[in-house]
């Protein structure tokens, strides 16, 4: 059916466009980026230059940061530095890696986020402070990504959260560089839906989805991010003990997303992108994106079965 050829060109245009994150350890155990994130696709299907998101969780080592950057540039892969703001212990910190990341590893583009640390290490408390100090244009960085929250921060009333990004969003209108918006993963499309068409702010949004993972899992890492909603599906899912063993993949979430768009294309619009949160795995799940951006899956009732 037609219906059907332009929803299965709408989820693998969402697949081959969508980035997915790594932590420094977790990039030790990848034999080759390069292998991981090449696509195999018809020139009808647009395959950019692959993006994977470095991530910094609390304690972390910068160097670590700069080492795994070094190494996905020299793979083709555009490697997109996390900044904590609460985790920097200084502007010096912040100045000598962007320079590294900048000068050794050609990064144009890093995720600016506020950091789950209680207290800061340094004269950052927010992502706010950071962006006003002027380094990221000052070493060249094109473009910037801030947090999004479609079913609240654990941490921060979401008034506060839609304040922050319209400052946010107008210290980038002001400036030489791009800001976009990169939200929490969820596991319904309600809150998404809510979060794309909300009218305080214009900035593209990267909508966040689960990677493959187990229901235990995606518990687990639902109640560390204080994620709503739609963790009332997980737990209604994890009534049956068979189900938390079993991987799950974001098919249903894509398809809707993907239909959603298809109908709406001022909705459309306002989509960046979708990106990938591994959840600790990363080779599952960077070959289901492989498979469904390459066309491996079948259309289902209310999702799509892949090879992976």
């Amino acid at each position: 059916m037609p219906e059907d050829k332009k929803l299965i060109a709408m989820i693998r245009k969402l697949a081959a466009e969508s980035s997915l994150e790594v932590t420094p350890r977790g990039a030790e155990k990848v034999d080759s980026f390069a292998d991981l994130m090449r696509l195999d696709i018809s020139s009808e299907i647009s395959s950019p230059k692959p993006r994977v998101f470095i991530t910094f969780l609390p304690g972390s080592d910068l160097g670590d940061t700069t080492r795994t950057a070094i190494r996905l540039a020299r793979e083709g892969i555009a490697p997109i530095p996390h900044i904590a703001a609460r985790s920097l212990s200084n502007r010096e910190m912040l100045d000598e890696a962007l320079k590294s990341w900048t000068n050794d590893a050609g990064v144009e583009e890093v995720l600016l986020i506020g950091g789950a640390v209680p207290r800061p290490l340094g004269p950052f408390s927010c992502s706010l402070d950071v962006l006003r100090l002027g380094l990221l244009e000052h070493h060249g960085i094109r473009s910037v990504g801030f947090a999004g929250h479609p079913e609240g921060s654990p941490d921060i009333p979401p008034s506060i959260c839609e304040q922050s990004l319209t400052e946010k969003e107008r210290y980038a209108l002001l400036n030489p560089i791009k800001g976009y918006i990169v939200t929490q993963f969820c596991f319904d499309s309600v809150p998404i839906f809510k979060y794309l068409r909300r009218p305080s702010s214009s900035l593209p949004t990267h909508i966040g989805l689960p990677g493959l993972a187990t229901l235990k899992t995606l518990i687990m890492h639902a109640r560390q991010c204080g994620i709503g909603n739609s963790m009332r599906l997980l737990l209604k899912r994890a009534k049956d003990v068979t189900q938390l063993v079993a991987t799950r993949a974001p098919d249903k979430l894509l398809r809707e997303i993907a239909l959603e768009l298809s109908k709406d294309q001022a909705l459309a619009k306002r989509l960046g992108g979708i990106h990938l949160y591994p959840l600790g795995g990363v080779r599952k799940t960077a070959q289901w994106r492989k498979n469904t951006a390459e066309g491996k899956f079948q259309l289902q009732e209310d999702g799509f079965f892949t090879e992976a």
